[in-house]
């Protein structure tokens, strides 16, 4: 343990875990694993430290104390969260203690909505005013919010991430967990010059991959949805770039909440599938570039031809694990994505970086 000071530019970032109920700052740590991303409930954080169990680390980690904390990277909070599992562990003369947990409205991903004296229906709310409803205290907001729903119905046994989840593909909002523990769904313009660039010839790129699959793409997406004055209305988008219409033709979808836009929600199942269909997978040294921090959600140009991404495309970053270990010091994971399908593009424009 050590005390903070301050992190200079040139030095490999530091990592420090505040305790909220003492105010310490603790690092020291042997191994680091930080996950963030967009299109999920929670990040995630799993650290490993030398394990005294008569020393400070035994009043500071208690099992089943849910400990409230911020993790930083040098003077940067990525994750405002709890303590959810203590591994202490000992190994010949070895002794190390792993933390692990998940930012604040991890906790919705088990939470089950609704229940005895609350119900399983709302009627004429906005997902803002579900998500209000369910999810208290945490804060969940949606950015923009939705127009009125007639009917929210869920089951018994949902959990609250589930439901609030599919009102919101209902609307093409995705969910993006915020540093100060707050959760918020909202779309992703995919526009604008990216902020960092990966090339396989110039960045230092330890590792690259991408998955290009077949089985998640479909010529047609088709939604069944309900308004107010109709029963039954559908709506459909075509994907004019799928191969095999013979085998790969239509998908059909009902959706599970009342949405006032079915062909918004088609287009949205279009560009899910993409999303599924296509990842591309980076290792790269270090956590930052020029000086800035790997982030979900920031646009970033990637060319690496060995990958079959010929062309020298922008791609959005939609999940980033920060990792330390003595064996290959820090490196970054990245997943990356089109940025179209995130804003809900209706049209995807542009040579796909896989084409020649």
């Amino acid at each position: 343990m050590s005390d903070r000071q301050p992190v200079a530019s040139d030095q490999v970032p530091q990592v420090w875990l505040g305790l909220t109920q003492t105010a310490e700052q603790v690092t020291g740590w042997t191994s680091v694993a930080i996950t963030r991303a967009i299109d999920s409930c929670a990040d995630a954080y799993r650290l490993t430290m030398d394990w005294d169990p008569a020393g400070e680390s035994r009043r500071r980690f208690v099992p089943f104390s849910s400990a409230a904390v911020r993790l930083s990277v040098d003077n940067e909070v990525v994750i405002t969260g709890y303590i959810e599992r203590l591994t202490p562990e000992v190994s010949g003369d070895s002794r190390t203690l792993t933390i692990e947990g998940r930012s604040t409205t991890g906790v919705l991903l088990d939470w089950s909505a609704g229940g005895p004296g609350r119900g399983y229906e709302f009627r004429n709310v906005t997902l803002g005013t579900v998500a209000r409803e369910l999810a208290r205290p945490n804060q969940v907001i949606a950015m923009p919010d939705t127009p009125l729903i007639p009917v929210v119905e869920f089951e018994p046994g949902q959990t609250v991430y589930e439901v609030l989840s599919a009102i919101a593909a209902g609307h093409a909002l995705f969910a993006a967990p915020q540093p100060n523990g707050s959760l918020r769904f909202t779309r992703f313009s995919g526009a604008g010059a990216p902020t960092k660039a990966l090339d396989e010839s110039e960045s230092p790129i330890r590792r690259i991959s991408a998955t290009y699959d077949t089985t998640k793409r479909f010529q047609e997406y088709v939604v069944f949805g309900q308004t107010d004055s109709v029963p039954d209305v559908s709506a459909g988008v075509r994907d004019p770039q799928a191969l095999g219409v013979s085998v790969r033709a239509r998908r059909v979808r009902r959706l599970v909440q009342q949405t006032q836009d079915v062909q918004e929600a088609a287009v949205f199942e279009r560009n899910r599938a993409l999303i599924d269909s296509f990842c591309v997978r980076a290792t790269v040294t270090g956590w930052t570039y020029r000086g800035q921090l790997w982030q979900p959600g920031e646009i970033v140009s990637v060319r690496a031809p060995s990958a079959m991404l010929y062309n020298a495309s922008n791609l959005i970053v939609n999940r980033v694990t920060l990792r330390s270990d003595p064996e290959f010091g820090q490196e970054t994971d990245l997943e990356l994505s089109l940025p179209a399908a995130y804003s809900n593009a209706k049209t995807i424009r542009g040579a796909l970086p896989w084409q020649v």
